[in-house]
């Protein structure tokens, strides 16, 4: 009995990861890459990916704080690219976060230097 209760549990397991598999593969892939360069002195750029099926995107930028100090609308589907200009900007770490229909996807730090 005591084989048989393993075997189940096994089996369960397996079942539970493969339904996980093909729960993400049919979820959209939203891609945030790393800023280039980084860090960065005068201007950097940030490029992602958002599906079509997203209705909604925003990128968030915070202080090292935590505080929001600017947040963007992407209405782009696809691959798309953001200019950070650094000129208003002191150095520093900032975040910066892309959200999707409400959903945190992801979030990467950014550090501005003097020069």
């Amino acid at each position: 009995d005591d084989d048989d209760d393993e075997d189940n549990g096994n089996g369960n397991h397996r079942q539970a990861g493969f339904q996980k598999i093909v729960e993400l593969s049919d979820m959209p892939a939203i891609i945030l890459d790393q800023n280039t360069p980084n860090p960065f002195a005068e201007n950097t750029v940030i490029t992602f990916y958002i599906p079509e099926e997203i209705s909604e995107a925003k990128m968030l930028f915070y202080n090292s704080n935590g505080i929001v100090i600017k947040s963007l609308e992407i209405n782009e589907r696809g691959y798309g690219k953001l200019q950070v200009y650094g000129e208003n900007l002191s150095s520093g770490i900032y975040t910066y976060s892309l959200m999707a229909d409400g959903k945190l996807i992801d979030s990467k730090k950014m550090i501005k230097s003097d020069r």
